[in-house]
């Protein structure tokens, strides 16, 4: 279950001019994407997945004006720019940085990957990035904000399992093992 992607629905389909193009992203957003997309590739086969019909991690709930059965990687990829890279500013963030917090903008909305990442950082959480956020973001000694993010994604993971055990208990593993591997791809990625 794309936790970001099924609970922020869109209204309708969006022009594929409005969307971001080859030309407009960067070489990070293209290796994020590729990561994000590998995982997601296929959808969730969890009866409890409430994303409904999901190609490339977009989910019919969350574009519902989207033809997701014929949905092209391009436009899953634009989709992912502008609705999840572009609200974090992932070209200002250190790489590594930038590969975890798209990828939880990407599972738990922007909004709340960016509290998640404020929290790290002890600064406002009111899911912008702002200045102030971005800037500490930068300060923060990447080899140790990327750990402390990955485990407040997994306590964010478990608080929704407890509390609504029938609607999440069964997506927990999936989520605690995509946290794991994506620790593992961060490790592999430039810090700056």
């Amino acid at each position: 279950m794309m936790v970001g992607a099924s609970s922020q629905p869109r209204g309708g389909a969006v022009p594929d001019a409005a969307l971001a193009t080859s030309e407009t992203t960067s070489a990070a957003f293209g290796l994020a994407v590729r990561w994000v997309v590998d995982v997601a590739e296929g959808g969730s086969k969890l009866v409890t997945d409430q994303g409904g019909l999901t190609r490339y991690g977009i989910s019919q709930r969350a574009y519902p004006g989207e033809d997701i059965a014929n949905l092209s990687r391009t436009r899953a990829e634009a989709l992912y720019f502008r609705d999840y890279w572009a609200p974090i500013q992932g070209d200002s963030l250190p790489g590594a940085l930038a590969l975890v917090v798209f990828d939880g903008a990407v599972n738990h909305g922007p909004v709340r990957a960016l509290q998640l990442l404020q929290q790290c950082l002890g600064v406002t959480a009111d899911g912008i990035m702002g200045p102030e956020t971005l800037h500490e973001a930068r300060r923060a000694p990447v080899s140790e904000l990327v750990p402390r993010y990955l485990v407040a994604r997994l306590q964010a993971y478990a608080g929704l399992a407890r509390a609504w055990p029938e609607l999440h208990g069964a997506s927990l593993y999936g989520w605690q093992c995509r946290v794991l591997r994506l620790a593992l791809e961060a490790g592999t990625w430039r810090a700056a």
